[in-house]
């Protein structure tokens, strides 16, 4: 007996059960970003020629104390380090010699 095609078998409804949902598009920038992208411009206007690390160094300080800032006042989280990976125990087996190696040297 045949299969015959179900709605969930047929390319296009396939298609469209593993199409991914977006739920509109991109989000709104958010405070900082808006405020990075204005002060950012100003900051290359008045310094030429400088890094871009330099840029958002001192765009980021100005951050700290802006009235944008929802945590202005506030001191920064602390960065902590991550612990290192464990890595795998190595295995202290002796390489064997193979037959080959006992009669070459006979």
């Amino acid at each position: 007996m045949a299969k015959t095609a179900s709605e969930t078998q047929t390319k296009a409804a396939t298609k469209s059960a593993n199409a991914k949902t977006t739920g509109g598009g991109k989000r709104a920038p958010s405070a900082y970003n808006k405020f990075m992208a204005e002060h950012m411009k100003q900051w290359r206007v008045d310094n030429p020629g400088r890094p871009v690390k330099d840029a958002m160094s001192a765009v980021a300080a100005l951050w700290r104390d802006a009235p944008e800032n929802p945590n202005r006042g506030q001191e920064p989280k602390k960065k902590t380090k991550k612990a290192p990976a464990a890595k795998p125990a190595r295995s202290s087996k002796k390489k064997l010699p193979s037959s080959s190696d006992t009669e070459a040297a006979e």
